[in-house]
């Protein structure tokens, strides 16, 4: 009770809605951000994935390539374009028109020039789909990706979607780190579209998995290219058959290690 009332109070008399602030601390200390509806107040301690984050900032160099799918309003693409630096290069995929401008907001407010946003889903065939805005950003999602939310069609947007593979064509991409995917039940699907690509640069995976259907069908996947699976901020998963809640199942935020630990 006493948390949530120092919380409106701060939100009220500090973290106005629009007001700008500075991180104050944590490994994206010093960035701005502005708080609304959408991103709260959690970026002053630079947000509550300290596990995510410590991750990066082990795998991620500068002049490295990363490519964030599901970027939201840019909690984790800022801290990449810190870690990949003036040398590297961040390709963001956002598909919400007002969370993408979020992004890009904070993108311009601090200097950030080497990161690419692309205003589209990635997803296992190029086009265009309904996608199911979300009474929470990170709850929205392809359109029969989460049967259970099907009665939300009211709030379908049509949005762009295109396969990492075919993008990685245009782009000429020769060597990515990392792929970080966040995309509430579209995980299988993101990764048959950028089967190529994950088998030709042997990128590092960062996937948070949202359904047991989808903990098994990646895990197949994973395992068929080679990878060695752990859970972020955990040990290595040694039942790739069994999902939630097995301890030792595939669940949760994941790390997908290629085989030669590249």
């Amino acid at each position: 009770m006493k948390d949530n009332l120092v919380r409106k109070l701060l939100k009220t008399f500090w973290f106005r809605e629009g007001s700008k602030h500075r991180i104050l601390f944590g490994p994206m200390k010093g960035l701005c951000f502005r708080t609304n509806q959408l991103i709260g107040i959690s970026p002053v301690y630079s947000g509550p994935e300290r596990d995510h984050q410590n991750l990066f900032a082990q795998l991620v160099k500068p002049g490295d390539c990363v490519i964030d799918v599901g970027a939201n309003w840019g909690n984790h693409t800022l801290y990449f374009a810190r870690l990949t630096g003036e040398n590297g290069m961040v390709h963001a995929f956002e598909p919400i028109p007002e969370v993408m401008a979020e992004l890009r907001w904070h993108l311009n407010a601090n200097h950030f020039a080497n990161v690419k946003t692309h205003e589209i889903a990635l997803s296992n065939e190029t086009g265009e789909a309904n996608f199911i805005v979300g009474p929470l950003s990170e709850t929205s999602h392809l359109e029969n990706i989460r049967p259970e939310q099907n009665d939300q069609k009211e709030n379908a947007i049509r949005v762009v979607v295109q396969t990492l593979d075919s993008l990685a064509d245009e782009l000429a991409l020769q060597s990515v780190k990392l792929i970080k995917i966040d995309v509430e039940g579209a995980e299988s699907k993101t990764l048959e579209g950028a089967e190529q690509t994950i088998r030709r640069l042997k990128p590092h995976l960062v996937i948070d998995l949202h359904t047991p259907e989808q903990d098994l069908k990646v895990a197949a996947m994973l395992d068929e290219w080679g990878y060695q699976l752990s859970r972020v901020g955990g040990g290595d998963i040694t039942r790739l058959d069994r999902s939630w809640p097995d301890p030792d199942g595939v669940w949760g935020s994941i790390h997908a290690r290629p085989g030669t630990d590249a």
